[in-house]
């Protein structure tokens, strides 16, 4: 096989000497390509680590699926230029990608993708170095699969996240923000992500600048999820939660009508979201249970133990899963497993009162509306004037 590695500066001597040994032939330039002297040259394959130029559309058309690329971001979020500072400042995931070069920007299929956690201790250079350390592991361990031809690569737009892109003239407004460039501390990015998410046109008459003019829309508003069909019908099951579960519900909490619903309605980032996700699972007191249909998860019944043998329970459902009647037999499975695996003696929990259709399917589970005489514990954050209160009692 003869490979022709696409690299910038500095090259990647790491993924070079990797290659070198397992190929029939390596080249490597930085310099634009054309199809005439791919194809007079026999390439077989490109390998694009680091590469500063723009592969045009008759590159891309001529060897489809044999251009890879090495992407420091947990693809579709980061797509585009600098994604390791725009993910820290929009405290979406991070990570590193793998996947196939088409006509769009970072738009290809994707062959493997892994979150990397990344401090906040670091400064952008120093996670940018760890992101690329952690790009050239996962090219490694897939190089096999890539060269034998067997990978098997998934469509973007088949995943439920939308993603971010970032273009050139954006990337740079915002690192023109730090002063200290690349030596910047990523807390402070985050902490300049926070201050925009609070107010944004506050932030541009500060700052005097918005990295996002001009895009008319930022990656929080409207949605992070795609519009999907809900799972074909078909019986409603429960498990409790796992780790792998950990970026879907990020999606589920971040889409605007779950937000409007909680009191604290803003964007949930990811680094808070990792930590309590984590939190939640260790917790011997807490019990999340996803709810699938046809095996695909359709939302989350979260059980968090008060005192006792007394639970609070909330519900989130997927959004292409609202209005569906899937909600009271998921909230159903989830109660029937509590009860099956704990000691449960109480349920309770509580609603705003325009959320109708959840104060419904606690109804229909057997938790009516009920005007309690005496508060407990669990009701410390209950609100009676904009809240209802529902319970059940178990022998």
């Amino acid at each position: 096989m003869n490979v022709l590695l696409l690299t910038g500066a500095p090259p990647s001597a790491r993924i070079r000497a990797f290659l070198e040994p397992r190929v029939d032939r390596l080249a490597e330039t930085s310099g634009p390509l054309s199809l005439e002297a791919l194809r007079r040259d026999g390439v077989d394959l490109m390998v694009c680590h680091g590469y500063p130029h723009i592969i045009g559309p008759e590159v891309t058309r001529g060897y489809p699926g044999r251009i890879v690329n090495l992407h420091n971001t947990f693809l579709p979020w980061g797509r585009g230029m600098m994604g390791n500072v725009w993910s820290c400042f929009e405290d979406a995931p991070q990570g590193v990608s793998l996947h196939f070069i088409d006509e769009g920007v970072d738009s290809g299929a994707l062959i493997a993708r892994r979150l990397v956690d990344l401090s906040l201790d670091e400064t952008l250079e120093t996670s940018w170095k760890i992101l690329m350390d952690a790009l050239e592991d996962l090219f490694i361990e897939h190089w096999e699969a890539i060269a034998g031809g067997s990978c098997h690569a998934t469509p973007q737009d088949a995943l439920d996240e939308l993603g971010s892109c970032h273009d050139r003239r954006r990337s740079e407004t915002l690192l023109d923000l730090f002063p200290q460039r690349w030596s910047t501390p990523a807390a402070e990015v985050a902490r300049l992500g926070e201050e925009y998410r609070r107010d944004p046109a506050a932030f541009a008459r500060t700052r005097g600048a918005d990295p996002y003019e001009g895009a008319g829309h930022t990656p929080f508003f409207p949605a992070l999820l795609r519009e999907r069909a809900c799972p074909a019908q078909g019986p409603v099951t429960v498990r409790e939660a796992t780790g792998d579960d950990l970026l879907l519900n990020w999606l589920w909490i971040n889409d605007p009508v779950t937000r409007r619903m909680f009191k604290q309605n803003g964007y949930v980032g990811w680094s808070g979201h990792c930590r309590w996700f984590a939190q939640m699972l260790a917790n011997p007191d807490a019990t999340l249970c996803i709810g699938l249909q046809n095996g695909k998860p359709i939302g989350n019944v979260r059980f968090n133990r008060c005192q006792g043998e007394a639970y609070e329970i909330s519900i989130n459902l997927a959004p292409n899963c609202r209005y569906k009647g899937v909600g009271a037999e998921m909230l159903a499975r989830s109660i029937a497993h509590m009860r099956d695996t704990r000691a449960v003696r109480m349920l309770y929990a509580m609603a705003k009162k325009t959320n109708k259709a959840s104060i419904r399917v606690f109804e229909k589970c057997g938790l009516p509306v009920v005007q309690r005489p005496a508060f407990h514990s669990g009701m410390a954050r209950f609100e009676p004037d904009v809240e209802v209160y529902m319970e059940a009692v178990y022998p």
